[in-house]
């Protein structure tokens, strides 16, 4: 029995695709607990959604580096953010932030 092996871009794809997420555009209302589980994610996108708070769960993302959670319904910054030592940029345009 041989197995063949898979084309070098789609093990570059598939990583990839582990390390970003875009779930932009969705109408969610919740970050999705699977994309928090992502122990590895680097960039995750949530623009364009209905999401209201970022859940402290996501202070476990050690390795986000890029948050894009623009145009959706936050109200505030949670105070977890600063915990998260690798983020080095964070979208919230178009928001109801109070304050920051």
């Amino acid at each position: 029995h041989e197995v063949s092996p898979q084309p070098m871009e789609a093990i570059v794809k598939h990583f990839r695709d582990y390390m970003t997420q875009d779930v932009s555009a969705r109408g969610l209302r919740v970050v999705p607990e699977r994309v928090i589980q992502l122990g590895h994610l680097q960039i995750l996108k949530l623009s364009f959604n209905k999401i209201q708070s970022l859940p402290s769960t996501m202070s476990t993302l050690a390795e986000l580096q890029i948050l894009i959670a623009d145009h959706n319904e936050i109200f505030q910054v949670e105070p977890w953010i600063e915990h998260l030592s690798s983020l080095n940029e964070l979208a919230l345009d178009y928001n109801r932030l109070m304050s920051v």
